[in-house]
């Protein structure tokens, strides 16, 4: 375990939130699981095939179906009890988020705060130099090694937050992973991420263009520059040339550690704002989106009245 990581831990209370839930989650899915369907039909077919003259023990379906819907009742009590205990573990991760969440965060991201300003300050010195040798040739040697010691670095922040998601905002680690990679790296994600650049383009394409609105909106979809960062790969969030991003999300995006409300608020907002019209000319909920994304990451998306 690195030191930031035990920094963070530090700051986090004793017991896992989020295992508790999922744990929970577990006996809600035996209260979803159908029991009784097939042996419904198991049985019908069973009387049907006796009535013709068939040797079918049809009893025993029948007790087997009786101890089904049984147990489904059972898993119905089961939810019952779950849901009452997931509530109160709900409110201990509310009461947890606000006396922990928060400083474990505003940890981490002093260390991204500083971990950025130094990478922009390398970015500048090494210019065009993007690998060791032409470093050693540049005489900069130094500053690349510096480069790869801040991209360790980064790696350990990113971890750290997201062991804070996945402990206290009660939700399992996947599920905040795909969050953070989605929305929790830049908070200007929406015009410098290849992602969502991509479900831009695709939503443009996919617009009815009926009325001056959705004209105005598809404009705004095919809006901005180029990404500046790098596609995924392989569900990282490190490019093929983890250097070559580091500097560029550093130099050229604003890279954040938001709190997890206002990462899933950016997040369904960015969605939004990344939408395709419908046909019936009304894209207000979609420009809403967008307004919303820009004032929950307080970026600038250099907007005009006239767009969308």
């Amino acid at each position: 375990m690195n030191d930031l990581q035990k920094r963070v831990d530090a700051l986090l209370p004793g017991g896992d939130v989020a295992s508790k839930r999922n744990r929970l989650m577990k006996l809600r899915k035996l209260a979803t699981t159908n029991r009784t369907d097939a042996l419904q039909r198991e049985l019908n077919d069973a009387v049907a095939r006796y009535a013709a003259g068939e040797d079918v023990d049809t009893t025993q379906i029948a007790i087997r179906l009786r101890d089904a819907r049984n147990e489904q009742q059972a898993a119905q009590e089961l939810w019952v009890a779950a849901d009452s205990h997931d509530h109160e573990i709900r409110g201990q991760a509310e009461a947890i988020q606000q006396s922990s969440t928060l400083p474990a965060l505003a940890l981490i991201r002093s260390e991204l705060d500083a971990l950025v300003v130094h990478v922009r300050e390398l970015d500048l010195v090494l210019g065009d130099v993007n690998n060791a040798s032409a470093a050693i040739r540049a005489g900069v040697a130094d500053h690349w090694r510096q480069l790869e010691e801040a991209d360790e670095a980064y790696g350990r922040i990113r971890s750290a937050q997201l062991s804070v998601y996945a402990r206290i905002a009660g939700v399992d680690e996947v599920n905040a992973q795909a969050l953070m990679l989605h929305m929790g790296l830049h908070s200007d994600a929406l015009v410098t991420s290849a992602d969502f650049r991509a479900a831009r383009i695709a939503s443009a394409q996919m617009s009815p263009t009926t009325y001056d609105s959705e004209r105005g909106w598809v404009e705004w979809l095919r809006s901005g520059p180029a990404p500046v960062v790098e596609r995924r790969t392989n569900g990282t969030w490190l490019a093929p040339n983890r250097y070559r991003y580091l500097r560029a999300l550093c130099a050229l995006t604003k890279p954040w550690v938001p709190d997890w409300p206002v990462l899933e608020a950016a997040s369904h907002a960015a969605g939004l704002a990344s939408a395709p019209t419908n046909g019936s000319g009304d894209t207000r909920p979609l420009t809403a989106g967008r307004d919303e994304y820009a004032r929950t990451t307080g970026t600038d998306l250099h907007l005009t009245d006239t767009e969308g």
